[in-house]
């Protein structure tokens, strides 16, 4: 019986050593700030929760918001004033970007104020953040948009775990002249990345709306079809946003690595103001240099580390086996005594 009792006390030890090590998280309970946008005459909309101004040209509009400090201890909080930009994943970004835009023309270059600030509120206080804007000297028509992002300036030590960083954005959009633009959406080149993303390679596509509006919901149909007109790739994409005046890259993911051969790829856009867009591109593939596994290529790929939390659990699994065996063993023993 006793060893009975060991061998069990050896399977719960063994199962805590290989197995709960992974689960180890330390999370943060939530934010400790807030932010409150200070309402003002020259807003198109007072019900909005983000900056949305109608200025004349060559005046100076403000900015304002609170920055509410939650917590019972005194804090610094980061805040940034960016162009919004339009990630590759057909999303606005507010911080900062690869991505960029298509002219200087832009809402940061009207900032009077630091595009970065560091703003010190006392525990359970309030502290009022101010921003400058100059107006152009001549009306544009469409609008300028951008982002302030808010964050504190916390630097996590390396024994913590996994840190949640919390981060509130504020749109801000800017015009001067209620003439209003359509967006636009124009292809310039497809090419494959000679790169892989999560070992599954992809095509991209260099996009640009070169107006000053954002596009919203935005819905795409990629097709590829080789030199025989076989579709070998097709993607959709949903929801979308893309910012004014900006670049991005939109990626189509492939099953598998293509052949040599000519290619053409065929994309479908169209928004919720029923704006649709179509492009053709051609692209080719070379000595099949597009192969997620091709040692000689590895060094060149981006291809992240993999997790050792599937070897954690094969450990588990095995130490498991064993000693099922060896209780099994145990039993059959006992019962010949």
């Amino acid at each position: 019986m006793k060893l009975l009792k060991l061998a069990i006390v050896t399977l719960l030890l063994l199962v805590y050593i290989n197995i709960l090590p992974s689960y180890k998280v330390n999370a943060d309970s939530g934010a400790n700030f807030s932010i409150e946008v200070v309402k003002s005459n020259n807003m198109v909309n007072k019900n909005t929760d983000y900056f949305y101004l109608n200025g004349r040209k060559n005046t100076y509009q403000t900015l304002k918001f609170f920055i509410y400090n939650n917590s019972n201890s005194n804090n610094t909080y980061n805040v940034d004033v960016n162009n919004a930009t339009t990630n590759d994943n057909l999303s606005i970004n507010y911080g900062n970007s690869n991505n960029k835009l298509t002219t200087k023309h832009n809402l940061t270059s009207l900032l009077t104020t630091n595009k970065h600030q560091e703003i010190y509120v006392s525990k359970n206080n309030r502290k009022l953040v101010t921003l400058h804007i100059k107006m152009p000297k001549n009306y544009y028509n469409g609008v300028l948009m951008g982002g302030i992002t808010v964050y504190d300036n916390k630097i996590p030590s390396k024994n913590s775990g996994i840190t949640n960083k919390f981060m509130y954005s504020i749109a801000v959009l800017l015009q001067n002249s209620k003439v209003k633009v359509d967006p636009n959406l124009e292809a310039a080149k497809s090419e494959v990345s000679k790169e892989s993303f999560n070992d599954r390679p992809y095509v991209y596509t260099y996009l640009k709306n070169d107006k000053n509006n954002f596009i919203n919901d935005l819905n795409t149909n990629i097709i590829i079809k080789n030199d025989h007109g076989k579709v070998v790739a097709r993607q959709f994409n949903y929801h979308g946003t893309v910012a004014p005046i900006s670049k991005f890259k939109l990626k189509t993911f492939l099953k598998d690595s293509l052949m040599d051969g000519k290619y053409t790829l065929y994309g479908y856009a169209k928004d919720d103001k029923n704006h649709i867009w179509s492009w053709i591109n051609k692209f080719d593939i070379k000595n099949n240099y597009l192969v997620p596994n091709d040692a000689n290529n590895h060094e060149n790929q981006n291809i992240p580390k993999k997790s050792n939390y599937t070897l954690t659990i094969l450990l588990g699994v095995s130490s498991l086996v064993v000693l099922i065996s060896i209780l099994i063993t145990i039993f059959k023993i006992m019962k010949m005594h």
